[in-house]
């Protein structure tokens, strides 16, 4: 599987309210975080100093709390009036961890949400107000305008549509930083690794990953094929090799990155000749063989999450295995049409994954199930046989609302 370069739209209004005061041109506005801040909260407030200077704005001055300044930036002051701390506490309560407000009190602007990551959408949301775009990975894709600064008239509450939103890279890309820094601009919050045994990416690369990732509040993943094509639960020596494999691979591993999403060969899958296990299909087998799996990481690393993965050999649900409690179901729907949505009926194929993933939810659950979508990847538009073009927009948005009616709480793009 390759991957895309393209991301997905991930946070949607719930109120946006933007009719904005500026400020003199080179006033110098004063930042200010919590009295301990968290890395995303720090990084936060440099890029917002960075990009307001760079638009022609006095240099920002950043403090810590109980400071007074212009800018809350995940804090909120005691100088600002009750009713508006009341309304922004109520606005975030019980939502998700990457909700945020973008609020004009008499106090400053308060940009406030439910995580440290939460803080650092809301200053990118707040310089997107500005007119700043980013289009693309890298510099060349900026849009920084000449504008000064502006702090009345906000009141804006963002909720994630989903709770988890991502990319899948090759880490030997070589603008991954770039990749990594543009995932946050645009609120994602998964950066999913494709594979990592590689001759150009040595293992001294993994912790630079995790901490460009970690200083702005993503989660770094691992997504690659990484067992072989065989699964015969009579083959004790290959299952042994494969636990050797996988507990080795998770030693190399930072301890920050706990989702191990580990997937069979590339390739249809053929079912085991065992007399014993003929009965069973592929997705049985392969189901079975995580489970091991699943028991095998949970020793090394107790945290740590894994994935069956429904593609190719395993659309359809298993039936004589179940999962693990905590295994997790990844669907990968290569041969989805993409000029239709996944629940419109004029698709013979999308009705065929439909009912297959509809099923598997049912074995697995909606809050288990993570989805890798390629309706963006190029390899769809290069005559391999994958996928049904012509691609359609609409088809994306019908596809999300889809999962979204479901409970499926992540979607990543991939390739």
């Amino acid at each position: 599987m390759r991957t895309a370069r393209v991301l997905l739209g991930v946070l949607l209004p719930v109120a946006l309210g933007v009719s904005v005061n500026a400020l003199p041109a080179q006033l110098s506005l004063r930042i200010v975080l919590p009295a301990s801040p968290a890395p995303p909260e720090e990084f936060a407030a440099r890029e917002l100093s960075k990009y307001l200077a760079a638009m022609g704005n006095g240099d920002p001055q950043i403090v810590r709390a109980p400071a007074e300044g212009d800018i809350y930036l995940g804090t909120l002051s005691p100088g600002i009036p009750q009713s508006d701390r009341r309304h922004i506490e109520s606005a975030l309560a019980g939502r998700c961890p990457d909700s945020f407000v973008l609020r004009s009190t008499p106090a400053g602007l308060v940009m406030h949400g439910n995580s440290p990551r939460a803080h650092l959408y809301a200053a990118y949301h707040y310089l997107e107000s500005l007119g700043v775009r980013w289009y693309f990975p890298g510099q060349e894709g900026e849009v920084i305008p000449h504008a000064a600064a502006k702090l009345a008239s906000y009141d804006t509450t963002q909720i994630p549509s989903f709770r988890e939103r991502g990319i899948v890279i090759f880490p030997t890309t070589p603008d991954l930083d770039d990749m990594i820094d543009f995932a946050a601009k645009v609120k994602l919050n998964i950066i999913g690794l494709h594979t990592w045994h590689d001759p150009r990416f040595s293992d001294l690369r993994a912790p630079d990953v995790v901490r460009m990732a970690e200083s702005r509040g993503l989660t770094v993943q691992i997504e690659r094929h990484f067992f072989g094509e065989d699964f015969c639960p009579d083959d004790a020596g290959s299952l042994a090799q494969a636990k050797d494999d996988l507990v080795a691979l998770v030693g190399k591993m930072p301890a920050e990155v706990n989702d191990f999403f580990l997937w069979p060969a590339d390739k249809f899958l053929s079912p085991c000749t065992s007399p014993t296990y003929r009965g069973h299909s592929v997705s049985d087998l392969i189901l079975w063989f995580d489970n091991q799996m699943v028991a095998a990481l949970w020793e090394a690393r107790p945290q740590a999450h894994f994935a069956y993965l429904a593609y190719l050999s395993t659309w359809e649900p298993p039936k004589h295995e179940r999962p693990s409690p905590g295994l997790l179901l990844e669907w990968a729907p290569i041969f989805q049409s993409l000029s239709h949505s996944l629940d419109d009926p004029v698709s013979e194929q999308n009705a065929k994954d439909r009912k297959n993933f509809e099923a598997l939810i049912k074995l697995f659950g909606a809050a288990n199930t993570r989805v890798l979508g390629y309706w963006l990847d190029d390899t769809m538009a290069l005559g391999n046989g994958y996928g049904k073009l012509s691609y359609s927009p609409d088809a994306l948005k019908g596809d999300l609302n889809y999962y979204h009616r479901l409970g499926v709480p992540a979607v990543t793009t991939f390739g």
